[in-house]
């Protein structure tokens, strides 16, 4: 279970992790923070349990030797405090939380081109960001670090202000040991605790999860509450979109004051460069199709059940052929076109051809709003919320040391081939 149930903020790198572990002051004891066969930082820590059922704790140096860390020191860098804000502490156990939660956070975010920037097969530690001055495992820990900063400010906020967590945030909470304790055993484990540790790494007990999670509701709900009822006006939306018309092109969303509406249709594809007896063919059952539709009550309930039956897209299938909300230019052009002609009424029906092959409409009417005008609302929303929690964040001292850091690891560190030995670039940990 690598996903952390809870609620989390967005990533926020803006943390200087190697600036800062050169003004930290030296930690005292045992420090898991190394070089490793790659050449660069790195602060994994790899642990497996042995014959005995006792976890072992080992990381690979920078002459591909393993280095074993005694069970003492890894329970004294896991107590370690490696960062605060305001009265809150942040140890390496619920640090390691954080961490897990940036990753999967970042991963999913940029999942459609994930493998163009990160090879999920390769530790983080062994692996140069995309800005290529630092590894991935540094990237990820500079986020971390900004949001516990951010997570912690606001739990504390909401806290000095009397601030109540929403009632389904709440009854997260209220359960979360009993939700946990089921996936556990469903999942062969004895409860929430060895579910966590397996998941996690020794020393996640359930209170760090659960103190984890409460933060977290607390500091979502009331970095919502900050903007909750925020309008902005027609000539707040018109100025931000024309501010931003390339990013908003480049998704595809262009400023057609049109309301979105919903199509439901039946495709019946032909491939692009098929004989054009097979387009004829094709056609020909598509006005079969609408006629089939047009008889009865001919309504929308009986056009779904249709589509249910004869359409051949997936991505709608299991909807009645439902499209909803689709906003001027999201659907190919003579698609678009049908859905936003002129005097376009609901119930209205036809067939339109695309390179797709031949799709049988049926109009099922406009909704209420313009999309160009929504994505700026929310856009809008989303930074002011973004300038309000950093208010909120800035309000709060805030100190780490970076250097204690140790980071829990399943996969084994590997030793780098011919190949990639050309490409490292060395990063030796100073002092």
């Amino acid at each position: 279970m690598k996903k952390i149930i809870a609620l989390v903020l967005a990533l926020a790198l803006t943390v200087c992790l190697c600036a800062c572990a050169e003004k930290a002051p030296k930690i005292e004891g045992p420090v898991a923070q190394h070089s490793n066969a790659y050449g660069y930082n790195s602060w994994s820590v790899h642990f497996e349990e042995n014959e005995a059922g006792e976890n072992v704790y080992t990381y690979m140096n920078d002459k591909a030797e393993t280095v074993e860390v005694p069970a003492a020191d890894m329970t004294q860098m896991l107590d370690r405090v490696v960062a605060t804000c305001g009265e809150e502490t942040l140890d390496n156990r619920m640090l390691n939380l954080y961490y897990q939660q940036t990753l999967y956070d970042f991963t999913a975010q940029y999942a459609s081109y994930l493998s163009y920037i990160m090879d999920t097969n390769v530790n983080l530690d062994e692996q140069m960001s995309m800005n290529g001055d630092m590894t991935w495992q540094e990237t990820i820990l500079e986020a971390a670090f900004a949001n516990f900063f951010q997570v912690s400010a606001l739990y504390q906020q909401a806290k000095k202000d009397g601030f109540a967590m929403t009632a389904d945030s709440q009854n997260f909470i209220d359960t979360l040991r009993e939700n946990l304790d089921a996936a556990a055993v469903s999942a062969g484990f004895a409860d929430a605790d060895e579910y966590l540790q397996v998941s996690f790494g020794p020393g996640i007990t359930y209170d760090v999860y659960a103190k984890f999670s409460e933060m977290n509701a607390l500091a979502v709900d009331y970095g919502n509450s900050l903007v909750e009822g925020k309008t902005f006006t027609e000539e707040e939306l018109n100025t931000y979109f024309d501010e931003n018309t390339d990013m908003f092109e480049q998704m595809g969303i262009k400023k057609v004051d049109q309301n979105v509406i919903d199509v439901r249709h039946i495709l019946l594809m032909v491939e692009e460069d098929a004989e054009e007896s097979v387009w004829t063919e094709t056609e020909q059952k598509a006005q079969q199709l609408l006629d089939e539709g047009a008889k009865g009550d001919a309504t929308e309930e009986s056009f779904a059940a249709l589509a249910t039956e004869k359409t051949e897209d997936p991505g709608s299938s299991g909807t009645g052929g439902l499209y909803e909300n689709v906003y001027p230019g999201q659907m190919v052009e003579t698609f678009d076109a049908w859905c936003f002609e002129d005097g376009r009424q609901t119930g209205d029906t036809g067939i339109v051809k695309t390179p797709y092959g031949y799709h049988i409409m049926y109009f099922v009417g406009q909704g209420d709003y313009i999309h160009w005008q929504a994505a700026a609302e929310s856009y809008l929303l989303n930074n002011t919320a973004a300038e309000l929690r950093a208010q909120v964040t800035e309000q709060y001292e805030q100190s780490s040391e970076p250097a204690g850091v140790v980071v829990l690891e399943y996969a084994a560190p590997t030793v780098p081939s011919a190949e990639t030995e050309e490409d490292v670039a060395l990063n030796p940990v100073e002092g």
